[in-house]
């Protein structure tokens, strides 16, 4: 390297999006007819407006150096009216050579060399390394945490947070939640949120919201716009910065310095015609919305994800399976196929499973054809596709409880080597694993480390809540089968349930996330008792409570208990609905779901069940709504694949199906591995394996029996045990396929507190009611336990 040139600069990387749009140019030069579904622009139709009209000499001359003033006044006119932003035009806002410059000057005008700044991966391309021309750091966050992660990556270097609203490349919109948690972050640490709305026009289903419509006084809000995106000018560099009087003032300078002011025939030219180009693109933007929402619909037809989204023209479309990088794909898709795509790896490190596609040049036909390429060239460089490579043994299970282990059985009886990732070194599924790994079942990251370098089949958990998202990373970091956080996410944070089930009619108690023992107190005023609360993302009945006006002297205890089982840092509040529970077991496979067994469900206390008895006597009009309702949330989820396992409460008088919650996975105490299959005749693992070795269940046509199961706990008196007598008789009960007790001579019995302190199960099965109901009292008269 030359010593005489910029070491940062020399570090710095090129843009990727604009390194492959170049490789297109080439090809075009060469004749090549390319599909261009790289460049970060949609093609509208504008004609061009009388230039003539325009002053002259002005024209040709400096203009002032903030934007002539015309300009200026009317975007202020515009963002008042259109997004509720008050802007003073002479001091608040400064119009510059793109948006992308306004971006780099107003890091510039914040950053000291040292500084860090939060980026959410995927990430505009652009972001990092402007950050890093500061000579301060990208502290970049991976696409798979949230935005509830941001403040662990907060020290005491940190000035800023970067987002992009609505997001390139996903076309996320950022909601209320999320930009009022932003803004308590920046109070709370004194942080600039700068927000780059470059496609605040380009809006979906979702309500765009800016950080400066609740941050009026711009105390720590900066935002970036885009006359050449938004109004479909991309070449003309016409972008716009706002923010306080004071940082305007220090970008003015930077602006004073570098471009002293931007193209003035371009600035007067968008003022006089302002409104027309207005006329003239908003419906064309509508289209093209419209457009998205059909190119959505066809992908999920061919099943190619995407990251979560409903605005601008770009989709972040996942390439996992294939065991190409995403580089190595975009390149083969350009020159074997010539279409023109993004790799991920350009918008952060954990992206380099996914493409970023832009719908926004090319026709829908060209589109839909090119899409259809691309799942081509997916399915076929997938490890399943290589017929060369050796067959992968090894089986990664996370988490090895006493529930992993007829899971791990499975796996070994299939010929495969079990790893299990376990943090305990005595675990019942540890015992028998092939090979432990002694690491938090939460950690991905860890996991990923300890086991880069190996090759594996699969990697998956059952009967568990908190592997459930850590599967999905591992998945997409070793390109393996499996369903992607964004979607497992719904299935483990019950306020992104919540949500989800709203958004699509399914009915469930009304809620609120609760950070705060404050919010919860608002959320008690405005709700009737009782309520209950329980952790975000935890599992089993821990944290779970019921707040009446009893327990109210208890809240701050009970709100504690709660929030200390919640992994995310937050709890959920929401109304306590009246009726009998209901559990549901399923299947998913080809992005189809089928509910194969639904139980009464019945408690010893709240949260805490006592039986679940298959199948649930119901009215045909309830089982109708249970099953619609279950099927389509985990349809409407993108549940690629896998075992499901939901609880409803249905109120007979009123006739409402409520869900509680649902998972993806099997419900705990062998129901998955052995009821289930039971009681629908289809055995569920057999076919949980298939699919996490790239194959297809035809859930829709399979029959599905209705065989007479239940799942019992027991619950002995309090006191010392002194003996217990019949258990081996009891085994011998017609029926019984399991019986198995926690607890021995000398032991204290209490009351369980939670599923995992339960006294010992019983599971039953039987061709008849009758029989079953027979078979157990006779395995409950023939069990005594004796008390000191």
């Amino acid at each position: 390297m030359d010593s005489r040139l910029s070491q940062v600069v020399t570090r710095s990387v090129q843009a990727m999006s604009i390194k492959y749009n170049t490789m297109v140019y080439e090809l075009q030069r060469q004749g090549k007819k390319v599909i261009v579904m790289s460049l970060g622009e949609a093609f509208f139709d504008i004609p061009l407006f009388d230039m003539k009209e325009l002053p002259n000499p002005e024209i040709f001359h400096y203009s002032h150096s903030r934007g002539i003033p015309e300009l200026r006044e009317k975007l202020a006119e515009y963002f008042i009216l259109k997004y509720d932003i008050p802007i003073n035009y002479e001091k608040e806002i400064l119009i510059t050579s793109g948006s992308k410059a306004a971006i780099h000057f107003a890091l510039m005008s914040i950053l000291n060399p040292g500084d860090e700044v939060i980026i959410q991966e995927p990430a505009w391309v652009s972001y990092p390394e402007q950050v890093k021309l500061c000579y301060a750091k990208p502290v970049q966050v991976p696409y798979y945490h949230t935005i509830s992660d941001y403040e662990d990556y907060i020290t005491e270097n940190t000035k800023a947070i970067i987002i992009c609203n609505p997001h390139n490349p996903s076309g996320y919109v950022y909601s209320e939640y999320d930009i009022t948690h932003l803004l308590n972050l920046a109070e709370k640490y004194n942080l600039w949120i700068l927000s780059d709305e470059a496609y605040s026009e380009f809006v979906g289903d979702t309500p765009f919201l800016s950080p400066a419509s609740i941050d009026r006084q711009k105390k720590h809000t900066i935002v970036f716009n885009s006359i050449s995106k938004n109004y479909g000018i991309s070449g003309w560099r016409l972008g716009y910065v706002i923010g306080n009087e004071e940082v305007i003032f220090n970008i003015l300078k930077i602006n004073q310095h570098l471009i002293t002011c931007p193209a003035t025939i371009l600035e007067i030219y968008v003022e006089k015609y302002f409104h027309d180009i207005l006329k003239i693109t908003e419906p064309q933007i509508s289209e093209l919305i419209v457009k998205r929402r059909k190119i959505a619909i066809f992908l999920d037809s061919i099943g190619l994800k995407c990251l979560k989204g409903d605005s601008t023209f770009y989709f972040f479309i996942s390439i996992s399976p294939s065991s190409l990088s995403s580089e190595e794909f975009c390149t083969k898709l350009l020159f074997e196929y010539f279409i023109s795509v993004v790799p991920g790896l350009g918008y952060g490190k954990s992206c380099d499973k996914f493409i970023r596609v832009s719908i926004g040049s090319a026709s829908i036909e060209e589109n839909i054809y090119a899409l259809g390429k691309i799942r081509e060239l997916i399915d076929s460089t997938t490890f399943q596709g290589e017929k060369k490579r050796k067959k992968r043994k090894n089986a990664l299970v996370i988490a090895g409880g006493k529930w992993q282990k007829p899971l791990i059985r499975f796996f070994q009886n299939k010929g495969h080597k079990v790893i299990v990732v376990d943090p305990y070194l005595y675990s019942d599924g540890v015992k028998i694993a092939d090979e432990h790994i002694p690491l938090d079942v939460r950690n991905a990251d860890e996991i990923y480390l300890a086991i880069k370098g190996r090759e594996f089949e699969f990697v998956t958990s059952d009967q568990s809540d908190i592997t459930v998202n850590t599967v999905a990373i591992l998945s997409e970091q070793m390109n393996l089968n499996g369903n992607s956080l964004q979607v497992t996410n719904s299935f483990v944070n019950k306020v992104e349930m919540r949500k989800l089930a709203r958004k699509h009619g399914i009915d469930s108690p009304k809620f609120s996330r609760i950070y705060s023992l404050n919010e919860l107190d608002a959320f008690i005023k405005k709700s009737s008792l009782p309520i209950i609360i329980k952790p975000a993302d935890s599992q089993s009945s821990r944290g779970v409570a019921k707040i009446t006006k009893e327990t109210l002297d208890s809240l701050e205890n009970l709100f504690v208990e709660s929030l200390r089982y919640s992994n995310c840092g937050y709890i959920i509040a929401e109304e306590f609905v009246e009726g009998d529970e209901y559990t549901a077991e399923g299947f998913a496979s080809d992005y189809k779901h089928r509910t194969m067994a639904i139980s009464k469900k019945k408690h010893f206390r709240l949260a805490i069940a006592s039986s679940l008895e298959y199948p649930a006597q119901l009215s045909a009009e309830e089982k109708k709504k249970l099953v619609t309702f279950n099927n389509d949330f985990v349809e409407q989820a993108g549940l690629r694949f896998g075992i499901t396992h939901a609880e409803y409460i249905i109120n007979h008088d009123t006739g409402k199906v409520y869900l509680v919650e649902i998972a993806c996975r099997g419900g705990g105490t062998r129901i998955s591995s052995d009821i289930t299959s039971w009681v629908s005749g289809q055995n569920v693992y057999e076919m949980f394996y298939e699919n996490l070795c790239g194959r297809k269940t035809d859930v829709i046509s399979m029959e599905i029996l209705e065989k007479n199961a239940i799942l019992y706990f027991f619950e002995f008196p309090k006191g010392k045990v002194k003996a217990i007598y019949g258990l081996d008789e009891a085994r011998n009960v017609k029926g019984v396929f399991k019986l198995s007790i926690s607890f021995k001579v000398g032991d204290i019995l209490l009351p369980a507190i939670e599923d995992r302190s339960r006294q010992g199960f019983l599971i039953l099965f039987s061709e008849s009611k009758d029989d079953l109901d027979q078979s157990l009292k006779e395995v409950i008269k023939k069990i005594k336990v004796e008390y000191e």
